[in-house]
């Protein structure tokens, strides 16, 4: 049975999101899976960490090799931390392919997305259908000419293994990035600018250059592929590792657009494999330890750590890449929809609470009134005055319960339109979500449809309503083959559709 050991970890604070605060936010934790073990931070605030030592050949670079030890570490992990559900799950770089591409800054963001669509038919290393595909947008590129962003893809066969067992272990993965991506996050403070990452493993040695916190290159080089030229001698780990940072110092000092001059090279790697490859870097490459001789320097926990302080960011400022079946933002639509429920049910109590406490403050109000109405009759001057006051109270307090009692039953505008977009349903669509902006205007609805002839149903349903104009679905959903994910905009017909009565 893999072994356990418990450990601490620094992670940055999480700020407050008002809206997930009300629908009961839960916490996210960081869950990283490498060759040798799996480490969770459960939570990255109080800086809990647990950690499964993997039997060898469990995590291997083609995927999980052993499912049964893999799921017997994430029950143990579970039971560790009962409290952890949902995950954001850091992969081996093996797993992750990412690259940055460019475009001309003057093209609209419609326009951006279609020309992505259309280069991803080409640019991936492996069939775009076997793969789940992401993009994310660099910002502060130096020429505004230019507009850089980070392309990514893993395959399928990679990522499901792992999100199933998550999920059959009592775990949600709301999040999958690659370790670069979590390592870079954990140690972006204690790094410089312009830093090229080189994370070592047992297999080969991860490369991942950065331009402050913007992705510019990564490449995984295994030590078992490469030789010494001219001989049939196999380098040492620390030569190949020396040699292929000069490689890519040198490329990404010759890139046309956006060269970067790299000024640290930051070693993710024991204190032992440190001091043999000092010596051979001095001379050739800005070499620097990442927190040498303490427990930092351990890949799994800081890519848990990095995948952790993800979890603390805002539902709605996580725009990150991610690489999982509905992407991170449809998966914390439907967390969010799921705890409008138990938010409700907990809403109507307190509101019952507070008709009881309502009523009887109420009884005792119109006691008091009662008995000071008693002693002012034996007061006849002041009589007329106290009768006016009492009737001017009565009055303002029926109107206020009238208020109250044509509130509560006049139908919320999100209700409305729910009940319309439930309307739009066909057996082979999803909703995922529905978002209303400017009520007067339209709504947009999200999903995920089983093919291309679920999305025609859908719009003659939409069409058919008479509620919106315009029914139009863009064109790259209707050319897309298989699931598709998607978000488009409905107009209204009537600025008062929302208002009227269904």
């Amino acid at each position: 049975m893999p072994g356990k050991k418990e450990k601490k970890a620094a992670a940055g604070k999480t700020p407050f999101d008002f809206v997930s605060f009300l629908q009961h936010r839960e916490s996210v934790a960081g869950l990283a899976a490498d060759e040798e073990s799996l480490t969770l931070l459960a939570d990255a605030v109080a800086a809990e960490q647990s950690e499964n030592v993997l039997p060898a050949g469990t995590v291997r670079q083609n995927g999980v090799g052993d499912s049964d030890a893999l799921r017997q570490a994430l029950r143990d992990l579970k039971r560790a931390a009962p409290a952890a559900r949902s995950v954001v799950l850091s992969l081996p770089p093996e797993h992750v392919w990412m690259n940055v591409i460019e475009f001309p800054g003057y093209l609209s963001k419609s326009a951006l997305e279609e020309a992505i669509r259309l280069h991803l038919e080409f640019a991936l290393p492996f069939p775009k259908e076997e793969a789940y595909v992401d993009w994310e947008i660099i910002d502060g590129g130096e020429e505004i000419f230019v507009r850089r962003l980070v392309l990514g893809a893993a395959r399928k066969s990679l990522v499901d293994p792992f999100t199933d067992l998550l999920d059959g272990a009592g775990f949600s993965a709301v999040a999958v990035e690659s370790h670069i991506s979590s390592i870079e996050r954990a140690i972006r403070g204690e790094a410089a600018d312009k830093v090229l990452y080189a994370v070592v493993y047992p297999s080969g040695v991860h490369f991942g250059a950065y331009d402050g916190a913007s992705f510019r290159f990564q490449r995984f080089v295994p030590w078992d592929k490469l030789i010494a030229a001219g001989t049939n001698a196999k380098p040492s780990p620390h030569q190949v590792l020396v040699k292929e940072a000069e490689k890519i110092m040198r490329f990404l000092r010759a890139e046309k657009h956006g060269a970067m001059e790299i000024k640290r090279v930051a070693a993710v790697c024991s204190p032992e494999f440190f001091s043999s490859l000092a010596p051979l870097a001095k001379g050739k490459i800005p070499l620097r330890a990442v927190n040498a001789g303490a427990e930092a320097w351990n890949r799994a926990a800081l890519a848990a750590r990095g995948a952790g302080i993800r979890g603390t960011l805002a539902r709605r400022e996580d725009t990150l890449m991610s690489f999982n079946a509905l992407g991170t933002e449809a998966i914390y639509e439907w967390t969010r929809a799921s705890s409008f429920s138990a938010f409700f049910a907990k809403l109507a109590v307190g509101i019952g609470a507070c008709f009881l406490v309502f009523h009887g403050a109420l009884y005792f109000f119109l006691s008091d009134i009662a008995r000071k109405a008693a002693a002012r009759e034996v007061l006849r001057v002041e009589e007329s005055q106290d009768v006016v006051r009492l009737q001017d109270e009565k009055r303002k307090f029926n109107l206020e319960v009238a208020e109250l009692d044509a509130l509560s039953k006049r139908n919320p505008e999100w209700g409305t339109a729910i009940g319309i977009a439930g309307k739009l349903a066909n057996p082979g669509i999803t909703l995922t979500g529905v978002f209303i902006e400017n009520p007067a205007a339209g709504m947009s609805i999200a999903g995920v449809a089983k093919n291309r002839d679920a999305l025609l149903q859908l719009k003659a349903a939409a069409a058919a309503l008479g509620a919106f104009k315009d029914v139009e679905i863009p064109f790259t959903f209707l050319i897309a083959k298989g699931e598709v994910p998607f978000r488009f905009d409905l107009r209204f017909v009537d600025d008062k559709v929302l208002r009227k009565k269904k």
